[in-house]
């Protein structure tokens, strides 16, 4: 499924408008919940260790943090390293990132389809938990973007990528299901899914010299339906 960018353009709406952004958990404003109930904070502590790790976060690392929303990933990163620019289309979830505190944090409020970064000005760049929300065609143009504004050696990790091969893993229940059809029906669906090589490919169409299909750990909640991928420049 692909959205479309009159969908594109109700993700907008949604992350600069809907109620869950004014709520005092984090994970909720960002809607990171399983049935409602925000993600544990020692489950989330675990998770942002294993992204460092992935990455090889250094202290001389200067990151985008692409869809960054309020600075989940943005602020644990940014005391690990030199510079963390948090890229993302919602001014309210930007404002959740207190810059006066974390002085290494670059904010900076715009449509990550249209951004313009300096090329080989980078070490890192993370996209997580946003892909759904792009389409198939601007996945392609965003894959771009980042290997030209990476370094040579560069990482590139984009994470939660929801696996189009587990989407009924995810839609389990008669009745979940019901609601993925409808909401096809009426462009309000969870967005965007992919098959794991479809990165493979594009990796290597783009240029990038390795990149590698991650399974999730179990621990983290998204294991059974998503995946994530890193790719060097």
């Amino acid at each position: 499924m692909e959205i479309d960018d009159n969908h594109v353009d109700y993700w907008i709406h949604f992350w600069n408008n809907n109620p869950i952004i004014e709520n005092e958990n984090l994970q909720k404003q960002i809607g990171r919940t399983i049935n409602k109930v925000p993600v544990d904070q020692n489950v989330w502590e675990k998770t942002v260790e294993d992204i460092k790790r992935i990455i090889d976060l250094d202290a001389h690392d200067n990151i985008i943090d692409l869809c960054s929303g309020n600075g989940l990933l943005s602020v644990p990163l940014a005391q690990r390293c030199k510079q963390v620019i948090a890229v993302d289309i919602s001014k309210k979830l930007l404002d959740r990132i207190d810059t006066n505190k974390y002085k290494n944090i670059v904010k900076i409020e715009g449509d990550l389809r249209n951004i313009k970064f300096e090329n080989d000005s980078y070490t890192k760049a993370i996209l997580y938990f946003a892909l759904q929300h792009f389409s198939e065609r601007e996945s392609i143009l965003i894959v771009k973007s980042v290997y030209n504004w990476l370094r040579p050696g560069g990482l590139f990790f984009i994470g939660d990528i929801l696996d189009i091969d587990k989407k009924f893993v995810f839609y389990r229940t008669k009745k979940w299901q019901k609601e993925y059809f409808n909401s096809i029906i009426t462009r309000r669906s969870i967005g965007t899914w992919f098959k794991r090589d479809y990165f493979e490919k594009l990796a290597s169409f783009i240029g990038f010299k390795k990149c590698q299909i991650l399974d999730q750990p179990p621990f983290q909640i998204n294991s059974h339906y998503r995946f994530d991928v890193i790719m060097e420049k």
